[in-house]
């Protein structure tokens, strides 16, 4: 656990942190000494508490005896973190029981996707510009082709209204 990449957090019935690897120090900003015995709420952000903790009674409900489940609907999901600093980030996590001597623990295995959205976001932003561009390169086109189509129009208007006048 300790020499994870990703963020390692287990945590009790009483949802209180039992693990907290280095990985999750660096991904929250807070030492571990500093946060054992802690509630995991201090690492969601207030508004998603309440769907964490719905999350996790449907999880309790179906984990004992499931060691190793995902969440309940078996699903890893992207939720919000809660950084020391109060800075909030998406990441994945899969959350997985085991009971050892009685004790319930849940542990989270978290990992950090803001370079992943910020990067998609970007590359999306890019297929906006390159399909903005696409329209207006057509729109030009179109444009061009109006505009030679009645230079044409009336250059042989003209060089008809001139050989009529000739002949007349």
């Amino acid at each position: 656990i300790g020499s994870a990449m990703d963020a390692v957090i287990s945590v009790d019935s009483a949802l209180r942190i039992r693990v907290f690897n280095g990985a999750a120090e660096a991904v929250f900003g807070c030492r571990s000494a500093d946060v054992m015995g802690e509630p995991l709420d201090r690492f969601i952000p207030i508004e998603a508490r309440a769907q964490h903790a719905q999350w996790m009674r449907a999880f309790a409900q179906t984990a004992p005896g499931a060691g190793g489940e995902r969440l309940a609907d078996g699903r890893r999901r992207i939720v919000d973190g809660l950084r020391a600093d109060g800075s909030v980030f998406p990441a994945r996590v899969s959350i997985s029981h085991v009971e050892s001597g009685g004790e319930h623990l849940y542990t989270v295995i978290l990992h950090d996707v803001s370079a992943e959205q910020e990067a998609r976001h970007a590359l999306q932003a890019s297929y906006d510009e390159v399909r903005a561009l696409s329209a207006q390169l057509q729109r030009v086109g179109e444009e061009e082709r109006a505009h030679l189509a009645r230079e044409l129009h009336d250059d042989l208007g003209q060089t008809l209204a001139a050989m009529r006048m000739d002949i007349a």
